[in-house]
């Protein structure tokens, strides 16, 4: 039987360091945003990997994010109909990338940085696993000023991990 170790142990172990003894405790789950792009799957292989390693539970968590409408020539149905796929692409994510891994998928809607962060202190979460944003003008425009991911580095409540 394999010996399940803290996440703070894991970690060290896998960059090299000393784990400290296991503590016996029972962790929280790892929380994962993911949203479709390249980073949010590094992330979500990443995830993977720490939870093979610890014997934790993994939440995938994808905020629906209403884009302010760009224009009036846009019909509001395409942007019901793009959020639906991509909720779709998600949860073919997950069914490839996290087989044999205890999984739920929570689908939340708001700012991104917000619904992370409060899935994560909700289920007393381990850490938050999050691709690295590039932040870009579309980025700004939709979520504020500053990525999700710094801004999850400066606020969550729980520690996180960005996967580059």
């Amino acid at each position: 039987m394999v010996e399940a170790r803290s996440i703070a142990g894991s970690l060290l172990a896998l960059t090299g360091g000393d784990a400290p003894a296991d503590s016996g405790d029972d962790h929280g789950p790892l929380v994962v945003g993911v949203d479709g792009s390249e980073q949010s799957v590094r992330a979500l292989m990443a995830t993977r990997r720490f939870a093979r390693l610890t014997g934790s539970r993994v939440i995938v968590v994808f905020v629906k994010h209403h884009p302010p409408t760009l224009s009036p020539e846009v019909p509001a149905e395409w942007s019901v109909t793009a959020l639906e796929s991509e909720e779709k692409d998600v949860r073919e994510l997950v069914a490839r990338w996290l087989v044999g891994v205890p999984t739920q998928i929570v689908i939340a809607e708001g700012g991104i940085a917000h619904e992370l962060e409060r899935v994560a202190a909700e289920s007393g979460a381990a850490a938050l696993i999050l691709g690295r944003s590039h932040g870009g003008l579309l980025h700004h425009l939709l979520e504020g000023s500053g990525s999700v991911t710094g801004h999850a580095v400066k606020a969550s409540p729980v520690p996180v991990i960005v996967v580059r």
